[in-house]
């Protein structure tokens, strides 16, 4: 698993990692990152990190960021940005897209493993992120979450059909 991830986005990354992990911060990787980490052709230029909701505020103070409500275009969250190693990081906590509400069981049981380096760290996998798009009406999402797929993907469409018929739960496969 994984493409060719800038070495800007990637130094981002590690430095993201090391910082959250020393802090026992539960996170993961989400967005274009988490897509080319999983091998699809995209080439990111920043890096969306989401946290769990009970770790928001220990990850705001480690990230030193302000998270703040944030509501829009059919998403809500506490949300807040920074920079770190030249790069724009986005920290989401308590992702609800549409109908589907994400709490921290939701949320890691829809990760997958990754790597950057030698670390291993959770991403957000593709399913979620076509559920949360598809549920918030943002169809240019859906569009960029499909875009430049890997050879051999395969969905698991009983995991998204589950996610979107009982947006409540888990969608572990």
């Amino acid at each position: 698993m994984g493409h060719a991830i800038p070495p800007k986005v990637q130094a981002a990354l590690t430095a993201v990692a090391l910082r959250l992990d020393r802090a026992g911060v539960r996170w993961l990787v989400a967005g274009s990152t988490a897509r080319a980490l999983m091998g699809f052709a995209v080439r990111p230029v920043d890096l969306d990190i989401e946290v769990a909701t009970s770790d928001a505020d220990l990850a705001a103070s480690t990230l030193a960021v302000t998270l703040s409500g944030d509501e829009g275009g059919g998403w809500t969250s506490r949300r807040g940005a920074t920079r770190i190693a030249g790069v724009n990081v986005d920290i989401s906590a308590g992702v609800t897209a549409g109908s589907l509400a994400s709490d921290d069981e939701t949320l890691f049981a829809a990760s997958v493993p990754g790597r950057v380096g030698n670390r291993q760290i959770l991403v957000l996998s593709v399913e979620e992120q076509l559920c949360r798009a598809m549920a918030a009406g943002a169809w240019d999402r859906v569009a960029k979450v499909t875009a430049g797929v890997p050879t051999g993907l395969q969905l698991d469409l009983g995991q998204i059909s589950r996610r979107l018929s009982h947006p409540g739960t888990a969608t572990a496969g």
